[in-house]
């Protein structure tokens, strides 16, 4: 049974800010970068250019699960989400001294 797809249309504004973030002189995280390309790959309103969760994951050096996270994401909770890590709601554990 094949997995469902999350759609992801992105709005010309949200275009704009993931193209520049991911430019060069941005100052975003590795995993911000990679999740605005994966965005903009899997843009729905990109006729003929729009890539597969497996042509993305392949392009990235990824799984496709999480190409497909990060659509899912964005599609139920938003550009911001998707973009962003998840808070701890715990702390780290400090490792003892000895």
């Amino acid at each position: 049974m094949p997995r469902k797809s999350h759609q992801v249309k992105l709005s010309e504004e949200e275009k704009e800010r993931l193209k520049s973030i991911t430019h060069k002189g941005s100052k975003e995280s590795a995993r911000t970068i990679m999740h605005a390309n994966i965005l903009l790959l899997s843009n729905d309103g990109m006729q003929g250019k729009k890539k597969t969760n497996r042509e993305i994951a392949e392009i990235f050096d990824i799984s496709a699960n999480t190409v497909n996270a990060v659509r899912y994401l964005y599609t139920n909770e938003g550009l911001e989400v998707a973009l962003s890590r998840k808070s701890r709601i715990s702390p780290p554990n400090q490792m003892r001294q000895r």
